[in-house]
């Protein structure tokens, strides 16, 4: 069987083009089209090339008395064909597409060769069983690696969407099919990612029962973005009605994909009816399921921290772009001019957030991250909006620049009196990496925040516990020469000293 490196390659291949006469059409070197070729160069849908190459291939085929790139692209790509506005962007799309080099790809390649090859060779119009005119339904693919690619597809598809669309992700039988390959699952979710900056919706309806190993092993970035709410997840306690089904996705009145059976059967739906049918299923379940997640936490306060009980003799993760929050406990509360109704609502609903370190055992380890640059800004202004407090009071709340001196002369203390503190001052870039401020006191509860745009908490023990997995991994990965209390004094010693030339009070 023939075997095909890449789509470019194939797509080549059929064309029947010569490879000298294309590169001359489109402008390249022979260099450039050995390595497009054999995938060492990627073609990407941002340059120029994928759209030469693609009215390349068009041109070509229209001059052919048996056309074939219409049927072609339905079938070797299927995901692409609704909401695109001609064979020219599909043809970008597949040319573009990600996961190339999988063995379940190169299949494919070598069966749509031999297929549409056999075709293009058959001058018997009339007995040709590919469908010229319009491009053929999309295929029923069966396995499980096969399943998984056009799952990966349906993201990259998703992506290119103009209009953004509520999507639902049911998963009765869990999400192994995308976390059980950890390189796969990364690269899925990067992208998926990606897709939900778009402004596409994803709800998640999970088992209950799920494998909390699982859940750890690939708690990182999943967790992260179900904190920053780019996905809501539901818990389903009963999926006995579908146990043949592995995952159901439904982008609202598009598209529907149903992989199901022991062999992984996936069928994608695009008829109205079936659409709409599995929607509703969909719909069913996540009525009856319950969240592990509660979102818009600050904008929409319910009383949902409201009596929890942080032990104080727990690790404590805390990574914060200011220091607004844990250092001062109830006194920041009258320094940034609460008055006594604001604060006596911001304690009841958020008491776990004003913890002082000094609540703490001295055994209790506490890892606080800050961002120096947002600090050094902050000291350059004679007071800053508290982003927190301004969406927890419903109104602007500013931070005297004092106040804030003040807090980094507690931390100072704190570093000195108690040994198990570590607190850590990092740039900007290692917060835009996490994404998001984000808060773990033991295995009672987590909150994630995107300032401005989303707060989330979670009391699930489980879910927790991998957070906790989370952020003693961005820990780790801290180089120790930063994260060092003689690293935290020099900082602050900087920070301090900056602040008493500037006029301010320093009380160490």
């Amino acid at each position: 069987m023939k075997k095909f490196r890449t789509n470019f390659e194939l797509v080549l291949e059929l064309s029947g083009i010569d490879a000298p006469a294309f590169t001359r059409q489109i402008g390249a070197s022979r260099s450039q089209l050995s390595s497009w070729r054999s995938g060492v160069r990627k073609i990407v849908a941002s340059g120029h090339w994928a759209e030469d190459m693609a009215a390349a291939f068009i041109e070509q085929d229209r001059r052919r008395q048996r056309p074939f790139l219409a049927a072609f692209l339905a079938e070797a790509y299927p995901l692409g064909t609704p909401g695109r506005k001609g064979v020219d962007e599909h043809m970008v799309a597949f040319l573009t597409a990600n996961g190339q080099d999988t063995p379940e790809q190169q299949k494919k390649r070598a069966e749509l060769y031999l297929k549409y090859a056999a075709y293009l060779a058959d001058n018997r119009v009339e007995n040709s069983a590919i469908p010229v005119e319009k491009p053929q339904p999309a295929p029923v693919v069966v396995g499980y690696y096969e399943s998984r690619q056009v799952l990966s597809d349906l993201v990259d598809f998703l992506t290119t969407l103009d209009d953004p669309a509520p999507i639902t992700f049911v998963c009765p039988d869990g999400i192994d099919i995308i976390t059980k390959d950890e390189k796969f699952g990364m690269d899925m979710l990067s992208r998926m990612v990606t897709m939900l900056l778009k402004g596409h919706t994803l709800d998640v309806v999970l088992r209950t029962d799920f494998k909390l190993s699982e859940v750890s092993a690939f708690s990182g970035p999943w967790l992260v973005a179900h904190l920053s709410g780019l996905i809501k997840s539901w818990y389903y306690d009963d999926f006995r009605m579908i146990e043949t089904d592995h995952i159901i996705v439904c982008v609202k009145d598009i598209l529907a994909v149903r992989i199901s059976g022991d062999e992984y059967r996936c069928e994608t739906f695009r008829d109205k009816a079936t659409v709409q049918k599995l929607q509703k299923q969909c719909q069913s379940y996540k009525r009856q399921s319950r969240q592990h997640f509660h979102y818009g936490l600050f904008p929409k306060p319910d009383g949902f921290l409201a009596g929890v009980n942080i032990p104080t003799d727990a690790v404590c993760y805390l990574f914060q772009r200011l220091p607004h929050l844990s250092i001062g406990g109830e006194k920041l509360l009258t320094k940034v001019g609460l008055d006594a109704k604001e604060k006596r609502r911001v304690k009841k609903e958020f008491a776990p957030l004003f913890l002082s370190p000094d609540s703490f055992t001295k055994d209790s380890p506490i890892y606080h991250m800050f961002c120096m640059d947002d600090i050094e800004d902050a000291l350059d202004k004679p007071r800053h909006l508290d982003v927190e407090l301004h969406e927890m009071a419903g109104r602007r709340v500013y931070m005297d620049t004092q106040v804030l001196v003040d807090q980094l002369a507690e931390i100072q203390r704190l570093v000195k009196s108690n040994k198990n503190y570590y607190p850590c001052f990092l740039p900007g870039s290692a917060f835009e990496r996490i994404k998001m401020e984000i808060g773990v006191w033991g295995k009672a509860l987590a909150i994630g925040w995107l300032p401005g745009k989303q707060s989330t908490a979670t009391k699930e023990y489980a879910t927790i516990a991998a957070l906790n997995g989370f952020c003693s991994t961005v820990w780790s990965r801290v180089p120790k020469i930063a994260k060092s209390k003689a690293a935290a004094n020099r900082a602050l010693n900087k920070l301090l000293n900056r602040a008493a030339k500037m006029g301010y009070s320093v009380k160490t």
